[in-house]
């Protein structure tokens, strides 16, 4: 069943107003980055929003539709949407969990002096490596994470500038690859086994991923898998050692020194950070 919005068509959202439920909120100068989290099927009327902004999708899907155009928004690609441009949005069967960087019209003047011009809304893929280090930024922010995540939002505008003319699409066999390892990270195939599949050399296979996505094979199937421990964490719904199963670790104790090694915590320490920040 739909979940539609209770706001009226047309209306202009404040700064920091969106319809998602909202976490991490993060300020540094005139920027705000933050997470929301939307509900499966949940759609939203038409609107605008005060402020330009990118948003990268972590997980999910949705459709943002405007006067003239359709956009499908996937995992690790990122939306930019000027300030006050008018679109719906329509959420899919597993909702989505986004980042959204709001930038004042003082920084994207500062960005088109830049030589950064984007003043329609443009999505561009394959930025899963900005993504990666946004969310470990927002997930354990310190005293320098406003910085880094200013460094990152000009990252995503460079990649977005550059995206249409020297981005070509990858082809199909490489996209098939990519899906398998975010898909298949807990009992993922030899690499001979990928490449049969794919129909190409293990070699050849293996460059043409790191040079596409800026990762091996392995390091974005480790990413994917902690990913999904991440999000299963802040579901709160699993045990650790459920978690652990689910991720293909060998045991619980393999768990958490790899989760430990990535993130500074242990998951257990990670989901009691959690609880107490929504106290």
């Amino acid at each position: 069943m739909n979940v539609e919005s209770q706001f009226a068509d047309d209306s202009l959202l404040a700064a920091g107003s969106h319809y998602g439920a909202m976490r991490n909120v993060v300020r540094f100068d005139a920027l705000a980055l933050f997470e929301s989290i939307y509900p499966p099927q949940m759609v939203v009327q038409r609107h605008g929003h005060e402020r330009a902004s990118f948003t990268l999708l972590i997980s999910g899907d949705y459709v943002e539709e405007y006067r003239h155009k359709r956009i499908a928004c996937r995992r690790a690609s990122v939306l930019f949407r000027p300030a006050a441009e008018l679109h719906a949005n329509r959420m899919g069967g597993d909702g989505a969990r986004c980042v959204i960087v709001e930038m004042p019209e003082t920084w994207c003047k500062r960005m088109h002096e830049g030589g950064i011009t984007l003043d329609e809304p443009r999505q561009c893929s394959d930025t899963l490596g900005v993504l990666r280090r946004m969310w470990r930024e927002l997930e354990n922010p310190d005293e320098l994470s406003g910085l880094a995540l200013e460094a990152l939002t000009m990252e995503l505008a460079c990649a977005m500038q550059r995206g249409p003319q020297h981005a070509p699409r990858a082809p199909k066999w490489l996209r098939g690859v990519r899906e398998r390892v975010e898909a298949e990270f807990a009992m993922l195939p030899s690499l001979e086994h990928l490449a049969r599949e794919a129909g190409v050399h293990p070699a050849h296979m293996a460059r043409s991923f790191r040079e596409r996505y800026g990762a091996t094979i392995g390091e974005l199937a480790r990413s994917a898998r902690m990913e999904f421990c991440i999000n299963e964490l802040i579901e709160g719904k699993r045990e650790l050692s459920e978690i652990a199963a689910a991720a293909g670790f060998a045991s619980q104790a393999h768990f958490t020194t790899a989760f430990r090694k990535r993130t500074g915590m242990t998951p257990a320490e990670f989901r009691r950070s959690r609880k107490m920040h929504r106290a």
